[in-house]
């Protein structure tokens, strides 16, 4: 304990508990924020991109030389319907990216998840 705090611990306690709760009090208030950025983020476009393209990758999917992954990404957001049935994608109608599982290239590109699993 310093010098200039002997025989006034109460006190010295009291200043370094009020200390001790503004740092924490910062520290909650930032991982606050953070979460709350995090949240907003998510649901924007780029880290919609960004979580698919890297889903995609994990699970082994590969490009041809003359594709890219963006361009990948925007045919399968824009796509309204299903090129093998026609059915329309939007709620209970899921979105696949079509792809060779032996050598993982991808082949039509997008279907809706019936004719997916039909296609296996």
């Amino acid at each position: 304990m310093d010098y200039k705090y002997k025989g006034k611990e109460k006190e010295y306690q009291k200043k370094y508990q009020k200390i001790y709760r503004n740092k924490k009090g910062n520290k909650l208030r930032i991982k606050r924020q953070k979460k709350i950025y995090n949240k907003k983020y998510y649901f924007t476009y780029p880290a919609q991109r960004r979580n698919s393209i890297t889903t995609w990758q994990q699970i082994g999917i590969k490009l041809k030389p003359d594709e890219d992954w963006f361009s990948i990404y925007d045919y399968y957001i824009t796509e309204p319907e299903c090129p093998n049935c026609g059915v329309e994608f939007g709620e209970g109608v899921k979105r696949n990216l079509d792809h060779d599982h032996d050598t993982g290239y991808i082949r039509e590109g997008l279907l809706c998840h019936r004719c997916n699993l039909l296609r296996h």
